[in-house]
Parts: structure tokens; sequence; C-alpha cells
């Protein structure tokens, strides 16, 4: 999995490429790296709570680790 790699191109990625962009998330502010994109953003926080309700799940993972299930 991409995000597991760390091969995502998140803001950080892009700022040590060279990129000459804003390391901070559009949604929020923070900066913005993988586990903050897809888990610790009020938005894919949001999203991750759509998701634990439709499924019934008991809880939602709070980082790449936690989704895939150890490190």
């Amino acid at each position: 999995m991409f995000a597991h790699k760390g091969v995502i191109l998140t803001k950080d990625n892009l700022l040590r490429k060279g990129w000459k962009g804003a390391k901070e998330c559009v949604y929020c502010g923070k900066d913005e790296n993988i586990d903050h994109l897809f888990f610790e953003c009020s938005a894919a926080r949001l999203v991750w709570s759509l998701i634990k309700c439709d499924l019934d799940l008991r809880t939602t993972p709070v980082n790449t680790n936690d989704y895939l299930g150890g490190g």
C-alpha cells in the first residue's frame, strides 16, 4: 500500500522534492503528511466517523500502522 510505504505525494513529500508550495493542509491548516491526511485531519476524522457508523465498527484507525494492523 502506497500510504504505508510513504510514497504518496503529500505536501511534506513534495517539499522534500523541491516543491515551493505551502506545507499546510487545505482543510485545517496543520502540516500535511500521510498520517495527517488520512487519519489526523478533521476532514479525515469525519470520513472515518461516517465509515465507522455505516459499518458498525468499534474503533477507527489512528495512523497507517494501525490501519494495516501493525508496524
